[in-house]
C-alpha cells in the first residue's frame, strides 16, 4: 500500500496511455470481487483507457490486470493481482475453460445476535445459511446453522476467509473442516466440486 504504479491502456486502439498513482489498499473483506481474487485498489480510476491493460510498479513489474470501477464516484480502480491473473492462465492453457471450486453451500458472517444465541466468538467463523441438494456441502452432511470454525487446519474469522480458502483449491480436491454444530465441534471431510456456469442471457436476433 502507498506503492507508486502505472496503468497502462490503450483507449479506443488511438495508441498507448499511461496513468500514474498509488496502490491505496488491499482490502481483506469483500470489495467487489475481492473476496474470490483479494483485489487490488488504486486511486487510478479504471477508465476506457485502463480497463484491461496491466498495473506495473517503478521497476516495470507487472502487479495486476486493472478490471473495474470500485463506483463511479470513488475514483478507484479494481486490479486483479498477477497471481490470480497467473491461476487463469494456466488452466486456461491446461483445460481451455476456468473451473471455480465451490462449497455448495451459501455462506454469511457470525453477527453479535447470532454469535450470542450460539454461544461463540463473533469471529469464531462462516455460518451456513443454504446447501445446495446434490452439492458437496450437501453430500458432507453440513447443515444450515453449522460454523465452519477451519479449513485445512487454517482459522476461520468470516465468510471471506472461507471463500477465498475454498477458490484457492483445485476441484475434486479434499479438504478438512472443523465444524461447530449445537455447541458441539466435529471434524469432516468435503470433496470439493466445480462452481455451476451462470447461464447465458439470450441474443437478440437481428432481423434483416
Amino acid at each position: 500500500v502507498g506503492q507508486w504504479a502505472v496503468a497502462v491502456g490503450a483507449p479506443f486502439a488511438s495508441g498507448n496511455s499511461l496513468a500514474v498513482g498509488v496502490v491505496s489498499n488491499k482490502p481483506r473483506r469483500s470489495v467487489a470481487f475481492a473476496s474470490i481474487d483479494d483485489a487490488l485498489l488504486t486511486d487510478i480510476q479504471a477508465s476506457a483507457s485502463t480497463t484491461g491493460g496491466p498495473l506495473v510498479d517503478l521497476e516495470g513489474r507487472v502487479l495486476g490486470i486493472t478490471s473495474a470501477a470500485l463506483s463511479r464516484e470513488s475514483g478507484t480502480g479494481v486490479v486483479v493481482p498477477m497471481a490470480a491473473v497467473k491461476r487463469v492462465l494456466a488452466e486456461l492453457a491446461k483445460s481451455g475453460r476456468v473451473t471455480r471450486p465451490t462449497l455448495g453451500a451459501s455462506l454469511q458472517d457470525l453477527t453479535p445476535e447470532l454469535a450470542a444465541a450460539m454461544k461463540v466468538d463473533v469471529r469464531a467463523g462462516a455460518i451456513i445459511t443454504q446447501v445446495a441438494d446434490g452439492g458437496p456441502a450437501k453430500k458432507a452432511n453440513l447443515e444450515p446453522g453449522d460454523v465452519v470454525a477451519t479449513f485445512d487446519g487454517k482459522p476461520l474469522r468470516d465468510a471471506a476467509e472461507l471463500t477465498r480458502e475454498v477458490l484457492a483449491k483445485d476441484v475434486a480436491q479434499v479438504v478438512n473442516l472443523e465444524v461447530l454444530r449445537q455447541g458441539k465441534r466435529y471434524s469432516t471431510q468435503v470433496t470439493l466440486g466445480p462452481r455451476p456456469d451462470a447461464p447465458l442471457a439470450p441474443v437478440p436476433v437481428r432481423q434483416p
